[in-house]
């Protein structure tokens, strides 16, 4: 079908977070077939860092993708997450969660 679910689960402790064995990550995404060689691909995904609450968060995306033929494609991407966490060295700090756009182009060969 168009879409995937996938689970991925810690055995260890997460990387920088103590007592976070058993943490997971749930992953949704699907692709969608406009034509004219056009698709979209949303995802949602939630991460639950165990004993850390505060830096569990859900991460979400839509994808519009055009192939324009001969292995060349091109791509715009929104993403965007509820995590509301501040991060740096002093008064520096940065919001975690801030929205982006990532503009892609792929060539295979």
């Amino acid at each position: 079908g168009p879409a995937t679910l996938k689970y991925s689960h810690a055995v260890t402790n997460v990387f920088g977070f103590f007592d976070s064995k058993n943490s997971y990550y749930l992953d949704l995404n699907a692709t969608f077939d406009l034509g004219s060689g056009w698709s979209v691909v949303p995802h949602i995904g939630y991460q639950k860092v165990r004993n850390n609450a505060g830096f569990s968060y859900t991460d979400y995306s839509v994808t519009l993708n055009k192939d324009f033929g001969s292995g060349l494609v091109g791509s715009v991407t929104l993403i965007d997450t509820d995590n509301d966490n501040y991060v740096g060295p002093g008064p520096a700090f940065k919001r975690l969660g801030k929205a982006g756009v990532v503009l892609g182009v792929k060539y295979s060969f």
